[in-house]
């Protein structure tokens, strides 16, 4: 647990919370609060980039918050230094990213209360002050604020007792009806929770059980978006097993749960990440994305397909999901149980699962016992080395030598390749002259 860190700075060095950022970062933070003081708009940094930096940690999520039009300020940025903007005109919030610093992704928000019509509703929201955006907030840990603008440069704000609390070590929420409000501040303090070793104050833990049903009204993006922030932690194992200790991966399926085969699992992806196996098949593939289908990997596969149709995962990875699971019970069943099988036998029998073709290399994720090694290597093999192996002889060239069009094309070529496959032939002459015998 972070205990009793030092938050107080040399005023008379003029030391800020600030200068523990990266100077590349601190140069955002200058640019935009000589820009608000020429418009005479507060502006704020605001949320976990606070908590982080008091914590040691590093950050690059920056929030700002402006008293004011944060839309037309931030068009007034992007005029000023350049980079790209998207704007939210329906919750007053623009992001921009700075042309030198393609990495970084900016949020000007424009501070604003919010009001929930009913429980996990999505919020309405009104211009207010910084006080009532604060208090919008999930934990007082994330109410911390940072003035920016002209003489206000550093100055750190805490209306909430963020900082007792961030210092204590305690989780806890600003009001009796956050969890009802937003179910998914459950997901996040159990985040918190965990990553900083914290712990939720008695009132609060009370709270976040009675608002534990409500996660049932929340939408399938919106919890697909928790779980997938969860999966991006460092080490989300321990999330994981709160989550389903609590009883919230069950809010998305009755039978929903945290396997401990799938820790080995997501250690054996670590170790894979950027091999040219994984790459191959789906170089496009996050790491938080092979986490989630080997969390689904792990379930009974009429659990797996109704959490993965909540979550409202891509039709592609879903069917990636559904191949993987039909191979891995393949597998299991030792189809060649008692024989030495011939490298086209395990290709052919690998055909059918290879597409979508990142089935092979989440269930290779999961064959941790000795006596699947040959498995292992096999769906290695199949991508790395056989798909490239395919006979000289052509559609064409059977047409030149008077074979009639129809199925028997397909059988000459598969048995062609399997003679590659199989190491019978060798070289282009040893082919022709299977091929003469076979037809």
């Amino acid at each position: 647990m972070v205990l009793g860190y030092n938050v107080r700075m040399d005023l008379s060095s003029g030391t800020t919370i600030l200068d523990r950022l990266d100077p590349q970062f601190q140069g955002v933070c200058r640019r935009l609060a000589n820009l608000a003081h020429e418009e005479g708009v507060p502006l704020y940094l605001v949320g976990g980039i606070i908590r982080d930096l008091l914590l040691g940690y590093g950050s690059i999520d920056f929030d700002f918050v402006i008293e004011g039009d944060a839309i037309s300020f931030a068009a007034k940025v992007q005029r000023r230094f350049g980079g790209t903007l998207k704007t939210h005109s329906r919750f007053g919030t623009a992001n921009w990213r700075p042309a030198d610093i393609s990495a970084l992704d900016i949020d000007l928000v424009t501070a604003r209360s919010e009001s929930y019509s009913k429980p996990a509703a999505l919020p309405q929201t009104t211009p207010a002050d910084l006080a009532a955006d604060l208090f919008r907030r999930d934990f007082t840990i994330n109410t911390l604020a940072i003035r920016l603008d002209g003489t206000h440069w550093g100055t750190l704000l805490d209306i909430y007792g963020g900082q007792s609390d961030l210092a204590a070590g305690t989780l806890r929420i600003l009001h009796d009806q956050s969890f009802m409000d937003d179910p998914t501040r459950i997901w996040r303090g159990i985040r918190f929770e965990q990553r900083f070793e914290f712990a939720f104050d008695p009132q609060t833990a009370a709270l976040m059980h009675q608002g534990m049903p409500h996660l049932a009204d929340v939408s399938g993006d919106r919890v697909r978006h928790e779980l997938q922030l969860t999966l991006l932690e460092s080490h989300p194992e321990p999330a994981m097993r709160r989550l389903d200790e609590l009883g919230v991966l069950r809010m998305i399926h009755p039978h929903f749960s945290w396997k401990e085969d799938v820790a080995q699992w997501w250690d054996n992806l670590n170790q894979r990440i950027g091999t040219p196996f994984l790459q191959h098949v789906a170089a496009d593939w996050p790491r938080w994305l092979w986490r989630m289908q080997l969390l689904l990997l792990a379930q009974a596969a009429d659990v797996a397909a109704q959490t993965a149709a909540k979550l409202r995962l891509t039709i592609k990875h879903q069917d990636n999901m559904r191949s993987a699971l039909a191979l891995r019970r393949g597998i299991l069943a030792n189809p060649f149980a008692g024989k030495e099988p011939a490298v086209s036998e395990v290709d052919r029998w690998l055909h059918p699962f290879a597409a979508p073709p990142a089935a092979l290399p989440l269930v290779a994720m999961t064959l941790a016992d000795p006596e699947y090694a040959q498995w292992i290597t096999w769906l290695e093999q199949y991508f790395g080395q056989w798909l490239a192996i395919q006979p000289v002889t052509t559609g064409r060239t059977l047409r030149e030598l008077g074979v009639p069009p129809g199925p028997r094309y397909g059988e000459i070529l598969r048995d062609l390749r399997a003679a590659w496959l199989d190491g019978k032939v060798s070289t282009a002459a040893e082919e022709a002259v299977l091929l003469k015998r076979m037809i």
